[in-house]
């Protein structure tokens, strides 16, 4: 469990082994769920022009605090595709991402072991 109390639900587990083991995405974002308890799958990669559709996503991401959407914060992984400048292949490298757009909303957390001093 995360230091916010946060579970992480087993739908990130399998999205993100499809990910990284079937290649079934190209990549997968997770949000904190709507009543703050848990780590969700938020969208997962189709068909399509991958990058420019994440990309999107995470500047687009919106999230609820205390009633009011507005920009949110997102994690991600990326399964980036790169050539070997010696023309030797194809690699892969999942990226873990962390997203907080500068104009997010600002979460506090009224659990008792946070706000002591």
């Amino acid at each position: 469990m995360s230091q916010s109390g946060a579970t992480v639900n087993q739908e990130c587990v399998t999205a993100y082994n499809d990910l990284k083991l079937s290649k079934k995405y190209k990549y997968v974002i997770f949000k904190l769920s709507d009543d703050n308890k848990e780590i969700v799958v938020d969208s997962t990669s189709e068909d399509g022009p991958e990058y420019e559709d994440f990309r999107e996503k995470l500047i687009n991401a919106t999230s609820k605090t205390r009633g009011k959407e507005g920009k949110g914060p997102r994690y991600a992984v990326y399964d980036f595709e790169y050539q070997l400048e010696s023309g030797e292949g194809t690699r892969n490298k999942i990226t873990f991402i962390a997203w907080s757009p500068d104009d997010a909303g600002i979460m506090v957390s009224s659990s008792p072991s946070l706000l002591r001093s």
